[in-house]
Protein backbone atom coordinates (compact mmCIF):
# COMPACT_ATOMS: atom_id res chain seq x y z
CA UNK A 1 0.00 0.00 0.00
CA UNK A 2 1.25 3.59 -0.59
CA UNK A 3 2.57 5.32 1.80
CA UNK A 4 3.10 2.16 4.43
CA UNK A 5 7.11 2.48 4.36
CA UNK A 6 6.78 5.94 5.83
CA UNK A 7 4.00 4.84 8.17
CA UNK A 8 6.08 2.03 9.61
CA UNK A 9 9.08 4.40 10.00
CA UNK A 10 7.34 6.64 11.76
CA UNK A 11 5.82 3.93 13.85
CA UNK A 12 9.51 2.74 14.98
CA UNK A 13 10.73 6.51 15.77
CA UNK A 14 8.02 6.81 18.51
CA UNK A 15 9.26 3.35 19.63
CA UNK A 16 13.10 4.74 20.13
CA UNK A 17 14.22 4.79 23.44
CA UNK A 18 14.68 8.54 24.60
CA UNK A 19 18.54 8.79 24.29
CA UNK A 20 18.65 8.15 21.00
CA UNK A 21 15.96 10.83 20.25
CA UNK A 22 17.96 13.04 22.10
CA UNK A 23 21.17 12.14 20.01
CA UNK A 24 19.07 12.84 16.38
CA UNK A 25 17.74 15.95 17.70
CA UNK A 26 21.37 17.45 18.77
CA UNK A 27 22.69 16.29 15.61
CA UNK A 28 20.07 18.06 13.68
CA UNK A 29 20.51 21.21 15.60
CA UNK A 30 24.28 21.94 15.93
CA UNK A 31 25.11 19.77 13.15
CA UNK A 32 28.19 17.66 14.66
CA UNK A 33 28.72 15.41 17.65
CA UNK A 34 32.39 15.59 19.39
CA UNK A 35 33.34 12.50 21.54
CA UNK A 36 35.75 14.49 23.48
CA UNK A 37 32.72 17.32 24.15
CA UNK A 38 30.40 14.56 24.59
CA UNK A 39 31.45 11.05 24.89
CA UNK A 40 28.60 9.47 26.05
CA UNK A 41 26.63 10.34 22.89
CA UNK A 42 29.49 9.68 20.82
CA UNK A 43 29.17 6.17 22.42
CA UNK A 44 25.72 5.75 21.95
CA UNK A 45 26.16 6.46 18.11
CA UNK A 46 29.16 3.91 17.83
CA UNK A 47 26.38 1.31 18.38
CA UNK A 48 26.06 -0.32 15.16
CA UNK A 49 22.22 -0.95 15.40
CA UNK A 50 21.57 3.00 16.30
CA UNK A 51 24.33 4.50 13.55
CA UNK A 52 22.13 2.32 10.93
CA UNK A 53 19.31 3.83 11.76
CA UNK A 54 19.76 7.26 12.52
CA UNK A 55 21.49 7.25 8.80
CA UNK A 56 18.43 5.51 7.56
CA UNK A 57 15.78 8.37 9.22
CA UNK A 58 17.73 11.21 7.89
CA UNK A 59 18.16 9.66 4.68
CA UNK A 60 14.33 10.57 4.41
CA UNK A 61 15.30 14.48 4.99
CA UNK A 62 17.73 14.43 2.40
CA UNK A 63 20.64 14.37 5.22
CA UNK A 64 24.20 12.08 5.15
CA UNK A 65 25.62 11.18 8.78
CA UNK A 66 29.34 10.56 8.46
CA UNK A 67 30.85 8.94 11.43
CA UNK A 68 34.52 8.83 12.11
CA UNK A 69 35.45 6.44 14.76
CA UNK A 70 39.27 7.37 14.36
CA UNK A 71 38.66 11.16 15.17
CA UNK A 72 36.06 10.45 17.44
CA UNK A 73 33.61 13.37 15.35
CA UNK A 74 30.31 12.53 13.75
CA UNK A 75 28.54 15.08 11.49
CA UNK A 76 25.99 15.78 9.37
CA UNK A 77 26.15 17.20 5.12
CA UNK A 78 23.49 17.53 2.78
CA UNK A 79 22.86 13.97 1.06
CA UNK A 80 24.26 13.17 -2.86
CA UNK A 81 21.66 10.34 -3.93
CA UNK A 82 23.91 10.15 -7.17
CA UNK A 83 27.13 9.30 -5.74
CA UNK A 84 27.35 5.66 -5.85
CA UNK A 85 31.14 4.90 -5.48
CA UNK A 86 32.96 5.39 -2.11
CA UNK A 87 31.99 5.43 1.36
CA UNK A 88 30.74 8.18 3.66
CA UNK A 89 33.52 7.02 5.71
CA UNK A 90 36.05 7.02 3.04
CA UNK A 91 35.63 11.12 2.76
CA UNK A 92 35.57 11.53 6.65
CA UNK A 93 39.14 13.53 6.29
CA UNK A 94 39.79 16.23 4.13
CA UNK A 95 36.58 15.55 1.94
CA UNK A 96 35.73 18.32 -0.66
CA UNK A 97 34.81 21.55 1.09
CA UNK A 98 36.00 24.58 0.00
CA UNK A 99 38.09 26.99 2.82
CA UNK A 100 34.91 29.32 3.28
CA UNK A 101 32.51 25.93 3.57
CA UNK A 102 31.93 23.62 6.84
CA UNK A 103 30.19 20.34 5.85
CA UNK A 104 27.69 20.30 8.99
CA UNK A 105 26.70 23.78 8.34
CA UNK A 106 26.56 24.34 4.51
CA UNK A 107 27.65 21.55 2.25
CA UNK A 108 25.69 22.79 -0.88
CA UNK A 109 25.64 19.82 -2.97
CA UNK A 110 22.30 19.04 -4.66
CA UNK A 111 20.15 15.96 -4.78
CA UNK A 112 18.79 14.65 -7.99
CA UNK A 113 14.95 13.43 -7.64
CA UNK A 114 12.96 11.21 -10.28
CA UNK A 115 9.80 13.08 -9.12
CA UNK A 116 10.51 16.90 -9.68
CA UNK A 117 14.36 16.96 -10.43
CA UNK A 118 16.11 18.32 -7.40
CA UNK A 119 15.29 17.51 -3.72
CA UNK A 120 15.26 20.29 -0.98
CA UNK A 121 17.70 20.67 1.23
CA UNK A 122 17.52 20.62 5.16
CA UNK A 123 21.46 22.46 5.53
CA UNK A 124 21.71 25.89 4.17
CA UNK A 125 24.98 27.38 2.99
CA UNK A 126 26.40 30.14 4.87
CA UNK A 127 29.64 32.17 3.74
CA UNK A 128 32.52 32.44 5.99
CA UNK A 129 34.06 36.03 5.54
CA UNK A 130 37.86 36.66 4.59
CA UNK A 131 38.96 36.78 8.53
CA UNK A 132 37.21 33.79 9.27
CA UNK A 133 38.72 31.65 6.58
CA UNK A 134 42.04 32.75 7.28
CA UNK A 135 41.25 32.15 11.36
CA UNK A 136 40.10 28.67 10.44
CA UNK A 137 42.88 27.34 7.90
CA UNK A 138 45.14 28.66 10.00
CA UNK A 139 43.92 26.69 13.04
CA UNK A 140 43.66 23.66 11.23
CA UNK A 141 47.61 23.74 10.09
CA UNK A 142 48.54 24.43 13.69
CA UNK A 143 46.42 21.77 14.82
CA UNK A 144 48.29 19.41 12.08
CA UNK A 145 52.05 20.56 13.40
CA UNK A 146 50.77 19.20 16.87
CA UNK A 147 48.31 15.95 16.76
CA UNK A 148 51.51 14.14 15.08
CA UNK A 149 53.31 14.19 18.68
CA UNK A 150 50.57 13.62 21.06
CA UNK A 151 48.82 10.64 21.69
CA UNK A 152 45.29 9.63 21.79
CA UNK A 153 44.72 11.32 25.07
CA UNK A 154 46.33 14.47 24.42
CA UNK A 155 45.18 18.61 23.63
CA UNK A 156 45.67 20.52 20.94
CA UNK A 157 45.86 24.22 22.45
CA UNK A 158 46.33 27.60 21.24
CA UNK A 159 46.53 31.31 22.52
CA UNK A 160 44.28 33.78 20.96
CA UNK A 161 47.67 36.01 20.67
CA UNK A 162 49.79 33.35 19.30
CA UNK A 163 47.07 32.84 16.68
CA UNK A 164 46.29 36.69 16.05
CA UNK A 165 50.42 37.28 15.13
CA UNK A 166 50.01 34.44 12.36
CA UNK A 167 46.99 36.22 10.59
CA UNK A 168 48.72 39.52 10.53
CA UNK A 169 51.27 38.12 6.91
CA UNK A 170 47.44 37.28 4.99
CA UNK A 171 45.78 40.17 6.21
CA UNK A 172 48.51 42.64 7.45
CA UNK A 173 48.14 44.70 10.25
CA UNK A 174 44.92 46.98 11.30
CA UNK A 175 46.54 49.59 13.13
CA UNK A 176 43.89 48.54 16.57
CA UNK A 177 44.68 45.46 18.33
CA UNK A 178 41.43 46.36 20.45
CA UNK A 179 39.48 45.68 17.06
CA UNK A 180 41.35 42.54 16.42
CA UNK A 181 41.02 41.02 19.03
CA UNK A 182 37.36 41.96 19.35
CA UNK A 183 37.09 40.39 15.64
CA UNK A 184 38.98 37.37 17.16
CA UNK A 185 36.84 36.55 19.83
CA UNK A 186 33.80 36.51 17.61
CA UNK A 187 35.07 34.01 15.54
CA UNK A 188 36.39 31.94 18.12
CA UNK A 189 32.75 32.11 19.86
CA UNK A 190 31.21 31.37 16.53
CA UNK A 191 33.90 28.42 15.65
CA UNK A 192 33.16 27.16 19.09
CA UNK A 193 29.10 27.18 18.69
CA UNK A 194 30.54 24.42 15.26
CA UNK A 195 31.94 22.29 17.42
CA UNK A 196 35.74 23.36 16.26
CA UNK A 197 37.15 24.90 19.31
CA UNK A 198 36.48 25.44 22.71
CA UNK A 199 37.93 27.38 25.65
CA UNK A 200 39.97 25.69 28.05
CA UNK A 201 38.49 27.21 31.02
CA UNK A 202 36.16 29.93 31.39
CA UNK A 203 38.57 31.75 33.73
CA UNK A 204 41.12 31.05 31.35
CA UNK A 205 41.15 33.86 28.67
CA UNK A 206 42.24 33.61 24.99
CA UNK A 207 43.16 29.85 25.30
CA UNK A 208 41.19 27.00 23.13
CA UNK A 209 41.51 23.58 22.78
CA UNK A 210 41.20 23.19 18.85
CA UNK A 211 38.60 20.06 18.63
CA UNK A 212 39.28 16.90 16.24
CA UNK A 213 36.34 18.31 13.67
CA UNK A 214 38.27 20.87 12.38
CA UNK A 215 40.60 17.82 10.52
CA UNK A 216 37.63 17.25 8.29
CA UNK A 217 37.54 20.70 6.49
CA UNK A 218 40.52 20.97 4.72
CA UNK A 219 43.44 18.61 3.06
CA UNK A 220 46.97 19.73 3.95
CA UNK A 221 47.60 21.06 0.31
CA UNK A 222 44.71 23.11 -0.56
CA UNK A 223 45.10 24.52 3.14
CA UNK A 224 48.56 25.58 2.26
CA UNK A 225 47.42 26.89 -1.23
CA UNK A 226 44.69 29.13 0.40
CA UNK A 227 47.20 30.64 2.67
CA UNK A 228 49.66 31.54 0.16
CA UNK A 229 46.85 33.38 -2.51
CA UNK A 230 45.82 35.40 0.45
CA UNK A 231 49.39 36.25 1.71
CA UNK A 232 50.25 37.13 -2.30
CA UNK A 233 47.12 39.04 -2.45
CA UNK A 234 47.62 41.56 1.24
CA UNK A 235 51.65 41.51 0.00
CA UNK A 236 50.37 42.95 -3.74
CA UNK A 237 48.20 45.25 -1.73
CA UNK A 238 50.85 46.59 0.18
CA UNK A 239 53.10 47.10 -2.65
CA UNK A 240 50.46 48.93 -4.77
CA UNK A 241 49.91 51.35 -2.05
CA UNK A 242 53.92 51.94 -1.70
CA UNK A 243 53.93 49.69 1.68
CA UNK A 244 51.07 52.45 3.02
CA UNK A 245 47.82 51.39 1.81
CA UNK A 246 45.31 50.09 4.14
CA UNK A 247 45.37 46.27 4.74
CA UNK A 248 43.04 43.87 3.22
CA UNK A 249 39.65 43.95 5.02
CA UNK A 250 36.92 41.52 6.03
CA UNK A 251 34.22 41.26 3.79
CA UNK A 252 30.56 40.89 4.19
CA UNK A 253 30.11 39.37 7.89
CA UNK A 254 28.64 35.55 8.28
Amino acid sequence: MEGQPLIETAARLVEVPAPVRNLMVELLSSGCVVHREDSAAFALLSRREVLAFVRSVFSLFNVDLVFSPETGVAFIRNLVREETEGSPEGEAEGGDSGPGTIPWIDRQLRCKSPDDGEDRLLIRRVSLSPFKCIALVLLRKFYTSKMSSLDDSGTVIIDLEELKSAMVPYLGPSGSDMRDTKKLNGAMADFASYHLVRKVRAEDEGRYEILPSIRHLLDYERMNGFLEGFRQINAGACDAAGQDGDPLEEGEPA
